[in-house]
């Protein structure tokens, strides 16, 4: 299990796969961070691992989380910046290091892993934000079945939310929560996020 302070959501976050805290990150803190992701992109690279920049664990203190409990290699500082946004797709975490077959087949079992996102910029109206299925699941899908319009017909349309986010909240989902990046028309803002891969303490403590 992730240790991690639950801020009241533990049983949403159990139940519908994410939640979103709000105004949980002090300001301070979070334009510093802007400031030192703005000098890690030249225009051409959109993403940069945390293992390179560990200064930027400091919002995992601020949530009340061990450092030591973040996969630094699979952390990531994103921008999205038009006119390309480089949306990511329908995905899940826990899909993270598992060698799919060409074809849908058993299940595999989920990378042990819990996502914690914090935009630096206000994202999902002016600018791309995620959208989610909020839904639990403890089973990967094929990257076959991860068509948009595939997860559509398999999940009811209220089941679907791309949160409007502000700098100091952050969104924590489980490995088996569906996500994509959202984008839609008339987006021309850019955003920074930073995305934080947690391992269990019981993964991390071996």
């Amino acid at each position: 299990m992730i240790v991690m302070p639950a801020f009241g959501k533990t049983a949403e976050l159990q139940e519908s796969g994410v939640v979103v805290l709000r105004a949980v990150l002090p300001q301070d803190m979070l334009e510093r961070l802007r400031m030192a992701a703005v000098m890690c992109f030249d225009g051409v690279i959109h993403s940069v691992t945390l293992s390179s920049r560990p200064n930027f664990l400091e919002p995992l203190k601020a949530l009340g989380v061990d450092p030591a409990d973040c996969r630094v290699a699979d952390s990531w500082i994103r921008e999205k910046r038009p006119p390309d946004f480089q949306a990511h797709l329908w995905h899940q975490d826990g899909g993270l290091g598992v060698a799919f077959p060409p074809e849908p087949g058993p299940m595999l079992p989920m990378t042990p892993l819990l996502t914690v996102w914090a935009p630096l910029d206000c994202c999902g109206v002016d600018a791309p934000g995620l959208e989610f299925v909020r839904r639990r699941l403890d089973s990967l899908l094929h990257f076959t079945e991860l068509t948009d319009a595939e997860i559509r017909r398999r999940f009811p349309a209220e089941d679907f939310w791309a949160p409007a986010m502000e700098p100091g909240d952050v969104a924590v989902f489980l490995n088996g929560t569906l996500h994509r990046t959202y984008v839609q028309p008339g987006m021309t803002n850019a955003r920074i996020s930073v995305e934080y891969r947690l391992t269990p303490r019981s993964e991390s403590a071996g």
